[in-house]
């Protein structure tokens, strides 16, 4: 656990039989190793949140409307990484 979670300092109070973890707010004290776990967790997850930056294509969407859609975000990563902007010609070349 203290591998994992490398901000705390975790240990075992044997006398006491139960866990310990320090952290920047103090001493906290558990029962159980899966109480020390949902405390870490909770501490240190932090949900992706991710903004959809172009529309979800539909199932009844033909072959053109997927094409639309995909071109614009497809657009910006070649502008943003043009290195991924190879031809089959030029990959066949690079070989």
């Amino acid at each position: 656990m203290q591998i994992r979670h490398p901000d705390f300092v975790i240990w075992f109070g044997e006398t006491s039989r139960r866990f310990y973890v320090m952290d920047d707010d103090g001493l906290h004290e558990f029962a159980d190793t899966d109480a020390v776990l949902l405390f870490a967790w909770q501490r240190t997850a932090r949900p992706a949140h991710r903004a959809a930056q172009h529309r979800p294509v539909g199932f009844d969407d033909g072959l053109d409307d997927l094409r639309e859609t995909l071109t614009g975000p497809l657009r910006e990563l070649i502008a943003a990484r043009p290195d991924l902007a190879h031809t089959p010609a030029q990959m066949a070349g690079e070989r």
